[in-house]
């Protein structure tokens, strides 16, 4: 039986988490074993030793840091090891019609704007008529986070994906939203 997981498609789930980036990191920090006691020895002393904790802390802020930097000033971080570009693009999206003449709108669904037609027309709600949000404040264009790897030169490139999270998602919403921002992002 399929789990409803409410308005996401998928959940994303990631193989690698953040223990294991420190596992490998702690690993860098090893001395050896304690065969009387049955325990890992670490050379706690080192000036770039961390605990999990505080290398939790550090890792958020570089990513808060690169998030805002991506954000705030359209910056097109380049990923270390060739592993490709992450940047913000902008495109223009427009209604068309498809080969059979039917109207193709890609645009999202108004649901406050539809529900008021419907509740005020009952044609409408029977031909099931949406409203569709057209992105005045940004002249039609809307903005996606995105990871560019057609430079990058590992293998299976396509196994890899990248969903920004929902903090960043909402924070490139409000500066499309922000009619005085300045921030502009390159087109697609």
């Amino acid at each position: 039986m399929d789990k409803k997981l409410g308005k996401q498609k998928e959940k994303h789930i990631a193989h690698i988490k953040s223990k294991e980036f420190y596992s490998y990191f702690a690993a860098m920090f090893f001395k050896g074993h304690d065969k009387q006691r049955n325990r890992v020895l670490i050379d706690y002393d080192n000036a770039y030793y961390l605990d999990y904790v505080t290398y939790n802390k550090v890792i958020r802020r570089f990513n808060e840091l690169v998030r805002d930097e991506v954000l705030y000033n359209a910056f097109d971080f380049i990923l270390p090891a060739r592993m490709g570009i992450m940047c913000i693009r902008k495109s223009k999206v427009e209604p068309w019609l498809d080969a059979s003449g039917k109207l193709v709108n890609p645009l999202p669904v108004d649901w406050g704007k539809t529900n008021k037609l419907w509740a005020t027309n009952p044609e409408a709600k029977a031909n099931k008529t949406l409203i569709h949000f057209r992105n005045e404040h940004s002249n039609g264009y809307i903005g996606k986070w995105r990871l560019n790897n057609s430079t990058a030169t590992y293998k299976w490139k396509s196994a890899y994906s990248f969903i920004p999270t929902r903090t960043a998602k909402q924070k490139l919403g409000k500066i499309f939203l922000d009619e005085e921002s300045t921030s502009d992002f390159y087109t697609k």
